[in-house]
């Protein structure tokens, strides 16, 4: 029914309008622009491919503790956010993703895993001081990753670039947004950014729109439904919409 309303109002509006509106009601339809992805480039441009091998290699050892905790404790009641098996989990992980990265501080995928075992770490986990410094740890680890794999303007990407860049924006948003959803103006204090709830959710919408354009699925439907000044038009437009065309 939306869709086709859509269709009937569009017929009276510009391409860009209906693109307008297309992207507030169905952010997943919406075209994202992005880079070139060719396959021929090398998986990691600043890492020999001889190399990589041995790297994914030890990477995997640090992201396997944590998935052989997960199939552990899956039925398991989470009585706790961060029982101690999980913290010494995540210790051991990030100590490998540690000594990783001193060895290869070039290789972003590994700057990006270990942001997300440090957010595996305190996924649920009640606000303290902590907690606060493993997730401005967790940006700051995305920020270098997004770094090193982001090609030049105008520049292509690997497959595998993309996938690193995609993960990379997507974990950035998700803390940045969950930051928002916290509520109060001092909430992006514990990750160093300034502004207040508002700024927050368009940095967030900022990220994961990011997501989106190398490919991330999860981004790519985020990056409008967390975008305050996108919920607040798409309400007032389907107020407008169904007093003229009677939906």
């Amino acid at each position: 029914m939306m869709a086709s309303a859509i269709t009937m109002a569009s017929a009276a509006l510009s391409p860009h309008d209906t693109h307008i509106l297309t992207t507030l009601f169905d952010p997943s339809a919406a075209p994202t622009p992005g880079p070139t992805i060719t396959p021929s480039l090398p998986p990691d441009p600043h890492v020999p491919a001889s190399r990589l091998l041995s790297l994914r290699k030890r990477e995997r050892e640090a992201i396997s503790l944590v998935e052989a905790y997960e199939a552990k404790h899956r039925e398991a009641s989470q009585s706790r956010p961060s029982p101690p098996d999980r913290v010494a989990t995540a210790s051991a992980a990030l100590k490998l993703l540690d000594k990783l990265v001193a060895d290869e501080p070039a290789y972003a995928s590994a700057w990006n895993n270990r942001a997300q075992v440090r957010r595996w770490q305190w996924a649920g986990h009640p606000a303290c001081p902590e907690r606060s410094t493993a997730m401005r740890a967790a940006l700051a680890d995305c920020d270098t990753a997004i770094s090193l794999a982001t090609p030049p303007p105008g520049g292509a990407v690997s497959p595998a670039q993309a996938r690193v860049l995609a993960v990379a924006w997507t974990q950035r948003g998700a803390v940045v947004w969950e930051a928002a959803k916290r509520g109060g103006d001092g909430d992006g204090e514990e990750l160093g950014l300034e502004g207040d709830k508002v700024a927050l959710e368009e940095e967030g919408s900022r990220c994961f729109f990011m997501a989106g354009v190398y490919g991330g699925e999860v981004g790519r439907g985020m990056a409008v439904v967390a975008n305050p000044h996108a919920r607040l038009c798409g309400g007032v437009v389907r107020e407008a919409m169904r007093a003229e065309l009677g939906f």
